[in-house]
């Protein structure tokens, strides 16, 4: 793998049954961690994060070591920008 194919990882933030979520992780092309709701998180995102959708996904830059992106619901927007972003 290059760099660039290292440089950029995921996290989604999924739930039972959400085809938004399904659609999400089906679509982007970044390397990513599925992690399924659980009642930490849906305090976590309700509190520190005023997220009321799923799913819920953080883009990491491991040559910046931190999250550079965010996003909840099903964002196709998004999903075509960081495709194109883990390609090139």
């Amino acid at each position: 793998m290059t760099e660039q194919e290292n440089r950029y990882q995921a996290t989604v933030i999924w739930k039972d049954n959400c085809v938004k979520c399904k659609i999400t992780m089906e679509r982007l092309k970044l390397p990513f961690k599925p992690v399924k709701l659980n009642s930490d998180i849906i305090d976590w995102l309700k509190n520190e994060k005023e997220v009321r959708t799923m799913p819920f996904v953080q883009v990491y830059d491991f040559k910046k070591d931190k999250i550079v992106d965010e996003w909840s619901n099903l964002r196709p927007d998004k999903i075509t920008e960081w495709n194109r972003k883990a390609t090139y």
